[in-house]
């Protein structure tokens, strides 16, 4: 296995920079198939986060960032000197938010919750899937994709649907990485995370008979649960069977089954083995696990009780057999007389009743109840240590997550539930006829010879509650003209390719139907396909609303509404637009589509091929799909429009290295454009021999770039760029490869500012 190993923090294909708060930031180049870390910190504390290709990990004493990361074969784990490793899961499972920008007003990372908190003590935050943090509170929803932290005096007890519990110490970091649950059968998958921290889980469901329904994994390795009652440490590895058996797995191939009550065994990543520690006491159990007993109290006391009725008073088990415990060849015969030293009396049963007698979810988010009674409910949760004050008559706060909280000495709190999925609603049908795909960079809903038809047809259908399971073709795209058709019967998403040659004009129809437990719904829906004519001339359109598809090397538009197709050729064809309403979808090869200045209303598409968009008319959409295009503003008012409208215009680079050009002297506000009418470009060029100062702001340029939040941005020296970053702090990395730029980083936007400029201001 390849090693990136750190001495001192620096090796051959690394690098070290100072930041100029102080902070180390360590360049690591990944060349194998694993990573080596400075420190365990990186593994347990670290803000990991995706900056385009690459992995950035952040802590109060530096950064690491391995280049390349996202694009290597295979993806390598990342490893701590003392063993503790971020495998890719658990990389993927703490990456949230960052470059993913959600629609920062929904907090909930899926339409449904899986679980709810049920206890707390201290303080606790929630990353939903989109980056959002809330502070957690009692009847708090917890949702697949979650991320848990809990502060220094914080820990936190979850309920999930199927009555598992999972309770976390001070100081943990918990993913709910995959949850899924049929409560008509009772089984389903649960997938945990836990990178430090105590914890202690409780069977509910799943995971009664297959330890691979349930899987928690740790920087040290993972755990199997099969029906069963766990208590682990993420820190020192140890992890002791209070009820159950487990499968414990580690990274070096070693495995260990654990049955017994109380029975231990620690993960030893330093070594790369698991050692069997044997069976603990009772009392050592809680000295072990205290941490998590301020929100797992009913466990902790049946421990205790087992403990009383056994007779374990502070008992060494910890000295049990230490040397052979340590050797995996005497496991087996240390594993059968333990079983046969077990107390059969040791109260399984009874920590068991004690356990399902603490709250359930339904009494935290009755979820079930309301899809059966069809309303909403509130439900409210008593404390069995508080009783309320009749002379309280504080009021009530309410949190972010619908948790309403007592001020007063009552401690009641309440949880309002969502509503059941109604059933599915439909959207008007989107398409028919000539109407164009108004999504961004898929095809028009009409086509011709050789080109390719996708759409997710998810988007035609109402589905705020999350309750679609699949889709279906009810009828299905039948013509001579098509080639092949095919429905992602999960996703929605469609494709349909047209035969090379089409010669004569037809129409089709076809059914999308989205299917539910609550009902069936479809819509139909109408494709046009034009035949194409085979010339290399120039074609002038006068009819208002006529279809050309053809192959012509220039197209002349002159009346309105006309639809232009020449996607069936690799040729460079010069499209010239002289009237309103037009839809143009270009072929592979290098397009030119010149927008003339009062023209409005067009949808031009590029596809495949570097493509020219000459724009003198804001007021259209213009998408540039595959290869490398170029979008050039020749008007004043061009920056105008997009400056002070917000609907009717767009610029939509796609795929591919994507540019956008001011040809003309002036200012450009980047920040005063609305976020989604410039996406996914990746330099902004003014090389123009004349004057522009330009205005970028940080939620500008993430809005406008893709997911590498990367933005070139070539100057002269006539040119002034002032940036405004609204406090990120951003560092000074040196020249880009070609010492044309110098680059500016703050980990998640980056910035290549051209050499030649007359001023730069507000970066650092």
């Amino acid at each position: 296995m390849a090693h990136t190993i750190l001495n001192n923090f620096l090796t051959g294909s690394g690098t070290q920079e100072s930041a100029p708060d102080n902070t180390q930031r360590i360049t690591l180049q990944n060349d194998g198939q694993s990573v080596d870390l400075p420190d365990a910190s990186y593994v347990r504390d670290a803000s990991i986060t995706r900056d385009g290709v690459d992995l950035v990990l952040e802590t109060a004493d530096g950064t690491v960032i391995i280049e390349g990361y996202y694009t290597a074969e295979p993806t390598p784990n990342l490893v701590a000197p003392d063993g503790l490793t971020l495998t890719p899961d658990l990389v993927n499972s703490f990456t949230h938010g960052g470059n993913q920008y959600a629609d920062a007003g929904t907090g909930m990372s899926d339409i449904s919750p899986v679980g709810a908190v049920q206890e707390i003590s201290g303080e606790a935050t929630v990353t939903r899937l989109n980056g959002n943090v809330e502070v957690i509170g009692i009847g708090t929803p917890i949702y697949q994709g979650d991320i848990i932290d809990t502060d220094e005096d914080g820990a936190v007890n979850i309920i999930f649907v199927d009555d598992t519990t999972f309770a976390v110490s001070e100081d943990a970091r918990l993913s709910i990485d995959e949850y899924v649950f049929d409560a008509s059968t009772q089984s389903g998958v649960s997938n945990l995370s836990v990178l430090k921290g105590v914890f202690v889980f409780t069977s509910g469901l799943i995971g009664r008979d297959d330890p691979d329904d349930v899987m928690i994994d740790t920087p040290s390795g993972s755990i199997g649960i099969r029906g069963t009652i766990i208590a682990g440490d993420v820190t020192t590895g140890e992890i002791t069977v209070i009820e159950g058996a487990i499968v414990l797995h580690d990274f070096s191939g070693n495995t260990i089954t654990l049955s017994n009550q109380y029975e231990t065994a620690r993960f030893n990543a330093t070594e790369g083995q698991i050692e069997h520690i044997g069976n603990l006491s009772a009392n050592d159990v809680i000295t072990k696990f205290m941490s998590v007993s301020t929100v797992a109290a009913d466990l902790f006391s049946s421990i205790q009780d087992s403990a009383t009725e056994t007779g374990q008073q502070n008992n060494d088990s910890s000295a049990q057999s230490a040397a052979q415990d340590t050797d995996p060849e005497n496991y087996e015969t240390q594993e059968t007389e333990s079983q046969q030293e077990t107390t059969p009396e040791a109260a399984p049963e009874v920590i068991q009743e004690d356990v399902k007698a603490s709250t359930s979810l339904e009494e935290v988010i009755t979820s079930e109840d309301i899809a059966q009674s069809g309303k909403s409910d509130t439900t409210e949760i008593q404390s069995d240590t508080a009783q309320p004050s009749e002379q309280d008559t504080s009021e009530p706060q309410t949190t972010g997550s619908g948790t309403v909280i007592s001020t007063g000495t009552q401690d009641t709190q309440t949880f309002t539930p969502p509503l059941s999925p109604p059933p599915i609603e439909l959207t008007a049908p989107t398409f028919a006829g000539l109407a164009p795909n108004f999504s961004g960079l898929d095809n028009f809903f009409s086509g011709s010879q050789d080109s390719q038809f996708s759409y997710n047809f998810s988007h035609e259908f109402s589905d705020p509650d999350g309750a679609i399971t699949g889709y279906n073709l009810v009828s299905a795209p039948v013509n001579g003209d098509i080639a092949s058709y095919n429905l992602d019967t999960s996703t929605g998403f469609m494709s349909i390719t047209f035969d090379n040659t089409v010669t004569t004009n037809s129409t089709f129809t076809f059914t999308v139907e989205a299917l539910s437990d609550f009902g069936n719904a479809s819509n139909t829906y109408t494709f046009d396909i034009y035949g194409a004519t085979v010339t290399t001339g120039t074609t002038t359109i006068t009819g208002y609303g006529d279809v050309y598809s053809g192959t012509d090397t220039t197209i002349n538009i002159i009346n309105d509404n006309v639809s232009v197709f020449t996607d069936g050729n690799s040729i460079s064809n010069t499209i010239n637009i002289n009237a309103d309403g037009s839809y143009v979808k270009t072929g592979d090869g290098a397009d030119t589509i010149n927008i003339n200045a009062g023209q409005t209303g067009y949808h031009t598409y590029g596809d495949a091929g570097g493509d020219t968009f000459n724009i003198a008319e804001a007021q259209g959409k213009s998408y540039g799909g595959g290869g490398d295009d170029d979008f050039i503003l020749l008007d004043a008012s061009v920056v105008t429009d997009f400056e002070t409208l917000s609907t009717g215009l767009k610029i939509d680079g796609g795929v591919g290295n994507d540019l956008i050009q001011l040809a003309t002297a002036g200012n450009i506000d980047f920040s005063a454009i609305d976020a989604g009418l410039i996406n996914n470009i990746e330099k902004i060029a003014f090389i123009n021999g004349q004057t522009n100062v330009i205005n970028l702001d940080y939620d500008s340029v993430i809005s406008m770039t893709d997911a590498d939040n990367k933005l070139i941005i070539d100057m002269d020296n006539n040119d002034t760029l002032n940036f405004t970053n609204a406090g990120n702090t951003f560092t000074y990395t040196g020249l880009d490869g070609t010492s044309s730029y110098d680059v500016y980083t703050d980990g998640t936007l980056t910035l290549l500012v051209d050499l030649d400029n007359s001023a730069v201001s507000g970066i650092i």
